[in-house]
C-alpha cells in the first residue's frame, strides 16, 4: 500500500469519521463547505504535493531531481524525510553554523571589553578578576533550530509508517540537541542570505513542513478550508509552473522571470481609469522571442452556445491577446521588432469531451498563441513535459527534457 494511502487510512481511523467515502470526498478532494462549483474541490492531495514541490526552493536548486520525484510519485512525504535526513548527516560532517550570545562575566583575564565601572565598583582588580563583555559562540543558531524542528516534525509523521526512518530522524535530532542546539516547539524558517552548506537542508525542511499531509488527534477539521483556498491553488499553480520553466529552460538559455506589468499602447496623454495588465511568467527565448504566459485553474473548455460542442473561453483569449499586442506594441515604439507570443496554461482535471484537444495553436495578428491543460492527476513526469511541449510548440527548436 503506497505511503499516502496508509496516511489516509491512518488518520481516518484517528478521527473516527463515519464514512470513508465521506471522509476521501471532504479531504481528498478539498470539497468545500458550499455547494458552489469550484475547481479546487476535485484537485487530489497528491496533486496538491506535487504543485508544492515544483514551487519550492528545494525544486528550483536541484536539491530534488525528476528522477527521484517519478520514482517515488506519490510517496512524497516519505521521499522528502529521507532527503531531510541525507542533508542533515552530510552537514554533521562538518561545523554547524555558529552564533552569539552577548554574555557579562567576571574573569581572570581580559575577554573582549572591560566594564571600567563595574570593575572598580566591586574593587575587582584586588581581587585578580575584571568585568568584560564579551560575544560567545552558540550553536543556538536559526538554521540549526529550524532543522532540529523539521527532525522531530518528521519523526512524528512518519513513525507509523516506517519505523527506521524515524528511528533516523530521532537519532540526528539527538545529534543536534547534543550539540547545544535548543528544541523550540514552533520555528520560523530562516531568512537571509544561506551559506551553501545550509541551504540544501533548509531547502528540504520547508518543503516537508509546508507539504498538506493530515495529522492523526486534529480531529475531523484537520485541514482548515481556509488554508486551501482557491487564490492558495491559484497561486501555488502559477509558482510551480514558474518553477518548472526556470528549473528546465534557465540552462538552455531562456531568461524566465515572474510577474511584470504590461502597459496599454495609448497614443495620448489621458485620465481614463485604466486597469493595469499583470502578466504571471515572462520567458525569453535565446533567439529573443518574448513568450507571455498565463496561469489559469480552471477548466480550458467552456460550451458552445449554438452547439454541443467545446470551445476555448473567449474572455482568457481576450486576455492573452491584449497582453500579447500590448507588450509588442511597447516594444515597437522603441524599434524592438521581436516576435510576441502568447501561453495560456490550465490546470486540468479531465477534459469535456475526447474530442478537445489538450493542446492547441494558431497565429493571429503575425503572433503565435498556444492554449494547454496541464492533467494534474496524472503523473509528475507527464506534467513537465505537457508544461514544455506547449514552449516547444512555439517553432522553436526542439527542448531536451531531463
Amino acid at each position: 500500500m503506497q505511503l499516502s494511502t496508509r496516511i489516509w487510512h491512518r488518520f481516518y481511523a484517528n478521527t473516527g469519521t463515519t464514512s470513508l467515502r465521506s471522509w476521501r470526498k471532504r479531504f481528498v478532494n478539498f470539497e468545500p463547505e458550499t455547494s458552489a462549483e469550484s475547481i479546487s474541490k476535485h484537485v487530489p492531495m497528491r496533486s496538491v504535493w506535487l504543485l508544492q514541490l515544483y514551487a519550492s526552493e528545494a525544486y528550483r536548486r536541484g536539491v530534488i531531481t525528476d528522477a527521484a520525484v517519478d520514482a517515488a510519485d506519490a510517496e512524497l512525504p516519505l521521499l522528502l524525510t529521507t532527503m531531510l535526513c541525507e542533508a542533515v548527516e552530510r552537514r554533521l560532517t562538518r561545523e554547524l553554523s555558529v552564533g552569539f550570545n552577548r554574555r557579562t562575566a567576571t574573569l581572570h583575564r581580559v575577554r573582549g571589553k572591560i566594564d571600567v565601572y563595574a570593575t572598580q565598583r566591586h574593587r575587582l582588580l584586588d581581587k585578580g578578576q575584571i568585568r568584560c563583555e564579551f560575544n560567545e559562540l552558540t550553536s543556538d543558531h536559526p538554521v540549526n533550530r529550524f532543522l532540529l524542528h523539521a527532525l522531530h516534525y518528521a519523526e512524528k509523521l512518519i513513525q507509523p509508517l516506517d519505523t527506521t526512518v524515524a528511528t533516523r530522524c530521532r537519532r540526528l535530532a539527538r545529534a543536534f540537541e547534543a550539540a547545544g542546539v535548543p528544541s523550540v516547539p514552533s520555528t520560523a524558517e530562516p531568512t537571509g542570505r544561506l551559506s551553501p552548506a545550509d541551504a540544501h537542508p533548509t531547502a528540504v525542511a520547508s518543503l516537508l513542513l509546508n507539504l498538506y499531509v493530515p495529522r492523526s488527534g486534529l480531529g475531523p477539521h484537520a485541514f482548515a478550508r481556509a488554508a486551501v483556498t482557491e487564490t492558495y491553488l491559484r497561486a501555488l499553480f502559477e509558482r510551480a509552473l514558474l518553477g518548472i520553466y526556470r528549473y528546465h529552460l534557465a540552462p538552455l538559455g531562456w531568461t524566465v522571470r515572474g510577474a511584470k506589468y504590461v502597459d496599454w499602447p495609448i497614443n495620448e496623454a489621458t485620465t481614463a481609469q485604466l486597469p493595469r495588465m499583470l502578466t504571471d511568467i515572462m520567458l525569453t527565448a535565446p533567439d529573443g522571442t518574448e513568450v507571455i504566459v498565463d496561469a489559469k485553474f480552471a477548466s480550458m473548455a467552456t460550451s458552445n452556445r449554438t452547439n454541443s460542442g467545446y470551445t476555448l473561453k473567449s474572455g482568457h483569449l481576450y486576455q492573452i491577446q491584449s497582453y500579447v499586442l500590448s507588450h509588442s506594441a511597447a516594444l515597437t515604439e522603441y524599434s524592438d521588432f521581436r516576435p510576441v507570443a502568447g501561453v495560456m496554461v490550465y490546470a486540468d482535471l479531465g477534459a469535456p469531451a475526447a474530442a478537445f484537444d489538450t493542446i492547441q495553436n494558431f497565429r493571429m495578428h503575425n503572433h503565435d498563441f498556444v492554449f494547454g491543460a496541464l492533467d494534474l492527476t496524472t503523473r509528475a513526469s507527464r506534467i513537465r513535459e505537457t508544461a514544455l511541449t506547449m514552449i516547444q510548440s512555439l517553432k522553436h527548436e526542439p527542448l531536451a527534457l531531463n
